[in-house]
């Protein structure tokens, strides 16, 4: 009966079952050891102390030699891996050589770059695809035959292989044998092409170089078998993660497409009634950024104080009226964050005007709003500018007395 390997869980058990087993051990002798040569409470605690901290020393030097063993052990696997992965490149990329690999599914796994020439194919064009998909029904019938029987085999076996190449049918002889893993199991076919023959003699330098890559390469073509199985499938869970984020991408941006058009049109809406309101309305609205830049002058007031709708933007509020300083200073107050209401006359007319601050969300001014109305008494926005309660009224507080 063949002995069964020991997983390496099992060896981790078997290693903490035993440290477990001999620590207790060591707890309860040497408790009883100090307990019998211990002459008072001060000797046993002396026994006590000094054994604990011989336990300790005793398991970390345990500990250091048996991680240095594992890693030892791990740094040789992993080396040992690497070169039988190295070599079978090498052998995999010779441009002479013939090989293929497939699983026991007969699906290629590794197409060196002279076997997809034979073939007239790419190895991208080979490999993850079957003889069926390849060559059609009735090639791939004789080819999977040829495969189970290297399988089979506990040697070498030899065939001529029909590969309809570019409508055309080439005869190859293969040589095979099967691929095992550690135990023993079978988990694939590899084989080597000669060139177009008559005969199935492939000459003994094709023998060798198949009989050593078999004898001697085959633990590195099972992990290569396994490692390109896995492969394939991390590459087909990205592959599906990719699509379902590209289609929830894909809603995410119809939404935000949708959202994005039912914003403009409200945003066109508001704007549109928002300049028939301000170029309609019988009064001058107007509005400066925080430099005193007008970015708006609008209303049907504007003729008949002799300026011209949308004529002022651009142009400081500052330079606008030089010879008018209340004018300037319930602006330069309106910018420093306090509301201003007064009376102005301009041209022939009175107008009673408010002048507000612009706040971004974090409450910092960057600008005001000014509407203007006709009034109907005199104005007296200097006598505004000058009164004691107007100096500290905030934002949101009543208008001044007129």
């Amino acid at each position: 009966m063949a002995r069964r390997d020991v997983s390496v869980g099992e060896r981790a058990l078997i290693v903490a079952a035993a440290y477990g087993i001999v620590g207790s051990a060591w707890i309860f002798f040497s408790d009883e050891i100090a307990a019998s040569l211990a002459r008072d409470e001060a000797q046993l605690t002396f026994f006590q102390t000094s054994k604990g901290w011989f336990f300790v020393a005793a398991s970390s030097v345990l500990l250091f030699f048996l991680v240095r063993h594992l890693m030892s052990r791990a740094v040789a696997s992993e080396t040992a891996h690497h070169r039988a992965e190295s070599s079978l490149l090498m052998v995999f990329n010779h441009p002479a050589v013939r090989v293929f690999v497939k699983d026991q599914d007969g699906k290629y796994l590794l197409a060196s770059d002279a076997f997809a020439r034979l073939l007239g194919l790419s190895p991208d064009e080979i490999v993850n695809h079957d003889d069926e998909s390849l060559f059609g029904r009735e090639a791939a019938a004789a080819l999977r035959d040829a495969d189970r029987r290297a399988m089979r085999s506990q040697g070498i076996t030899e065939s001529q292989d029909a590969y309809p190449v570019a409508a055309v049918q080439r005869t190859v002889a293969v040589l095979r044998a099967r691929v095992t893993d550690e135990s023993g199991r079978c988990v694939g076919v590899v084989g080597i092409a000669g060139e177009d023959v008559t005969s199935p003699d492939l000459g003994t330098s094709v023998r060798q170089s198949l009989e050593h890559l078999v004898r001697r390469r085959s633990a590195a073509l099972a992990n290569a078998v396994r490692d390109l199985h896995g492969r394939i499938a991390a590459l087909h869970s990205e592959a599906a993660e990719l699509r379902r984020r590209g289609d929830r991408l894909a809603v995410e941006r119809e939404t935000l497409e949708a959202e994005k058009h039912e914003l403009t049109a409200d945003l066109l809406a508001a704007e549109q009634r928002l300049n028939t309101v301000v170029t309609h309305v019988q009064a001058i609205v107007a509005a400066i950024d925080q430099e005193g830049v007008v970015v708006l002058a609008e209303g049907r007031l504007l003729p008949a104080v002799g300026l011209k709708p949308g004529g002022l933007v651009g142009r400081s509020i500052f330079e606008l009226f030089p010879g008018r300083p209340e004018i300037v200073a319930a602006c330069r107050r309106a910018l420093d964050g306090r509301a201003v209401s007064a009376r102005l006359p301009v041209a022939d007319l009175n107008l009673d005007a408010r002048i507000v601050p612009v706040r971004d969300a974090e409450g910092r001014v960057v600008g005001a709003v000014a509407v203007a109305t006709e009034a109907e008494r005199p104005p007296n926005l200097a006598d505004a500018l000058r009164d004691d309660d107007f100096a500290g009224r905030q934002p949101d507080g009543p208008a001044s007395a007129t």
